[in-house]
């Protein structure tokens, strides 16, 4: 489960990724720290909404907080 997980996350990771620039942007992966501080917003806030309405699902968005932290790009 943790393999489909992981290649659920890298895949829509590249979709935003790909879409982003596709529609005219700076390809993202241009600026590593602002793409690292946006996806840390979102798994933040992913924490506050499980944590709020489905505690027992709370240990995914903080695995994300937690690899994002330790990450170093």
């Amino acid at each position: 489960r943790r393999r489909r997980a992981s290649a659920w996350a890298v895949r829509n990771r590249r979709a935003f990724i790909e879409g982003y620039a596709a529609a005219g942007r700076e390809d993202p992966n241009c600026r590593p720290v602002v793409l690292r501080a946006f996806e840390a917003d979102k798994a933040v806030y992913e924490a506050v909404y499980e944590s709020r309405l489905r505690p027992d699902r709370l240990p995914i968005p903080l695995a994300a907080v937690h690899r994002l932290a330790n990450t170093s790009r």
